[in-house]
């Protein structure tokens, strides 16, 4: 007979207890590696105080700002960038693209090495590396060469995003502080994409050296994060393997990310679109390397289950991807189809104030300022519901009120005042994709176990990237399409008239892309428990081992009077 916290281990137990090691191997993921993660998180967790828990927080949300406006601060001014180098609309795009090609394939490879070799280690070197491709990105003298800076800083975005999400799974207790700490980083997130557009605008309008000051300001915001990682966040443990990470896995991962990415960002800047020649073997030859992936991780899982096995564990914790994790997969699901949504209502409002309206890259900048204001807000209700409202319907109600965004431009006239429309519609944009992202990774998080919190943030972020890229491809495909159709059968309609009926048609496919999140968390997910309260089976058997033990200091005390 042994005690062990509240719970008492006897042997009649012994099956209970293994019942309750499968639960939480369903919540929380089973450890990897064993080898002392949790016992070494915990005294971490002692270590640190609510007061540095809430100053690290504020470091990971401007991590998380700092990646966010770096994607919409390079969209904003590539019509200044592409002037100053004479380039065509096509490849100035690359400039942006290079970035989110990195970005999104080689998150899942980068958690996985931050899990293994140290998630501090990864976040210094993520943040260094990003000020440095930061400052020179801003002194490149040529398109060429800051297309390639753009890319290596799209892979340091790539380590900062699974290690600050990976540290906060390890560092902040499950609970509240665990899920008010990812609400801190959505909320980072959102108000960098927005404050992104509008200093871009100030400074192509207002500052000597315009685009080349959005780097610079990158660069300098991150050394807030790099300081103070170094110093609060706890050292990490010496490296002991070498064997931990799948590197064919994560070759074949990358690569046909990389490929799939690379094919979709083509049909949107290449002149021909989708009837670029080789644009089909990339579509084909990443689908090829992406199942080749998914058949290693089955392999790699029958292997971790023989007694002896000498092969690496699989890139991908199976927690996370089984048939039981339905929840975690529905998430995946909505994430992509909130970030199609998301980040192509920001593109194609872009095409429609700069091309349609005409307006001045700085009237354009706080239009969108906005949704600095509105996501804003969006995130403090989320971090004030989250708590109380079952997630499943917080993210349904999130996407739903998102709705109304697209739909309010897809039914817009040109002659529309901006509080008629524009005004309300980025007050509600936010509200979904703050919803699925810090309801999301709150989930994730407590389902994966200590040794994959990295991994796990990583996949849920490339989710995202995916989903984005899908979309815009396919929203670019339809605003393309119409536009043309709409050119030829009304030869006498203007340009302008052409350029809306496709932003309509885009808007339009927006609000779809949102109603499959909808339907994902909605209709999707199981249960309706509460993120900060456990489940009621593992509760039972909490229950039921703390009444054992009461009967076990009743035996012992008659034991006693007997003596």
């Amino acid at each position: 007979m042994e005690s062990n916290g509240d719970i008492v281990v006897v042997p009649s137990l012994e099956r209970s207890i293994d019942e309750k090691s499968v639960l939480d191997d369903k919540q929380t993921g089973p450890l990897s590696s064993g080898n002392g993660n949790e016992q070494r998180t915990s005294d971490q967790i002692q270590e640190m105080s609510n007061g540095r828990l809430m100053l690290l927080a504020t470091g990971m949300a401007v991590v998380w700002a700092c990646t966010s406006a770096a994607i919409l601060e390079t969209a904003f001014i590539l019509p200044t960038v592409g002037r100053e180098f004479s380039l065509s609309d096509a490849k100035a795009q690359w400039i942006a693209a290079s970035y989110m090609l990195t970005l999104g394939c080689f998150q899942v490879i980068a958690g996985r090495l931050c899990d293994v070799y140290g998630r501090k280690r990864g976040l210094l070197i993520g943040c260094f590396t990003f000020i440095i491709f930061n400052v020179l990105s801003a002194v490149m003298p040529n398109a060429i060469g800051l297309i390639i800076l753009r890319g290596f800083t799209g892979l340091s975005s790539a380590s900062l995003l699974p290690s600050s999400a990976g540290l906060i799974g390890i560092l902040y207790p499950k609970g509240r502080k665990r899920t008010f700490a990812f609400t801190v980083i959505t909320t980072g997130g959102a108000a960098g994409a927005a404050g992104g557009e509008l200093f871009g605008g100030i400074f192509i309008q207002y500052i000597r050296w315009t685009w080349r000051a959005c780097f610079m300001s990158l660069a300098a915001v991150t050394i807030y994060p790099l300081i103070l990682g170094w110093w609060l966040i706890p050292s990490d443990p010496p490296i002991t393997s070498k064997l931990s990470v799948d590197w064919l896995g994560a070759i074949s991962l990358g690569s046909g990310l990389l490929l799939i990415l690379l094919g979709l960002t083509i049909s949107e800047t290449s002149s021909k679109r989708w009837s670029t020649p080789y644009l089909p073997a990339l579509l084909i030859g990443g689908v090829i390397l992406l199942g080749f992936f998914i058949w290693r991780q089955r392999y790699l899982m029958r292997c971790s289950r023989r007694e002896e096995n000498n092969k690496p564990p699989p890139l991908i914790p199976s927690s996370l991807i089984s048939k039981d994790a339905r929840n975690v997969l529905m998430i995946y699901m909505a994430s992509a189809c909130t970030w199609a949504y998301t980040d192509s209502f920001v593109v194609f409002v872009s095409y429609l104030f700069f091309d349609v309206l005409k307006l001045k890259p700085f009237d354009a900048g706080l239009k969108l300022s906005v949704t600095f204001f509105s996501g804003s807000m969006a995130a403090l209700v989320v971090a004030l519901t989250i708590s109380h409202v079952p997630p499943r319907v917080l993210m349904t109600v999130g996407c739903t009120l998102s709705l109304i965004s697209p739909i309010l431009f897809g039914i817009r006239k040109l002659d529309w005042k901006f509080w008629q429309c524009d005004l309300w519609a980025f007050l509600f944009a936010a509200y979904g994709t703050d919803a699925t992202i810090a309801a999301g990774s709150s989930i994730i998080s407590h389902t994966a176990s200590e040794d994959d919190q990295s991994v796990a943030a990583g996949l849920f972020q490339t989710s995202c990237r995916l989903g984005f890229a899908i979309g815009l491809a396919i929203c670019t495909l339809v605003r393309d399409t119409v536009q043309r159709q709409h050119s030829s059968q009304n030869i006498s309609s203007s340009e302008d008239e052409a350029n809306l009926k496709g932003l309509r048609a885009a808007f339009w496919t927006c609000s779809g892309f949102l109603m499959l999140a909808i339907l994902s968390v909605g209709f999707g997910m199981n249960g309706w428990e509460m993120l900060d309260k456990p489940s009621s089976q593992l509760s039972s058997i909490r229950e039921e081992g703390t009444n054992l033990k009461s009967e076990r200091d009743k035996g012992d005390q008659v034991q006693e009077s007997l003596v």
